[in-house]
């Protein structure tokens, strides 16, 4: 995420006590603050856990055909589901694929 997207967002400083983990493609799995996060490029990483769905859940996880980026992006409530729309529609969203347009 850039600077000026984090500034947007409230900062670094409106994260306290938030942990973001991943799968670092060269690393493996970590776990960090959020606030140290701001410059990771996350278009690339892998899930660290896939989506349950069984009888009787209530959520509604699915996957979002997210057409910045040409793929579909997993969602695990329908509040998810609205921010993936939201920032599928925002013009200010980037692929972060080198070479890509």
């Amino acid at each position: 995420m850039t600077a000026e997207l984090a500034a947007r967002a409230g900062g670094p400083a409106e994260c306290a006590g938030v942990e973001v983990e991943y799968v670092d493609p060269d690393r493996g799995r970590e776990r960090r603050p959020l606030a140290a996060c701001w410059s990771a490029r996350f278009g690339r990483v892998s899930p660290v856990g896939g989506f349950a769905s069984f009888r009787g859940q209530r959520n509604w996880p699915g996957w979002w055909w997210f057409s910045r980026i040409g793929e579909h992006v997993g969602y695990e409530s329908w509040v998810e589901r609205d921010v993936l729309m939201a920032l599928d529609a925002d013009r200010l969203v980037e692929d972060e694929r080198p070479g890509v347009a």
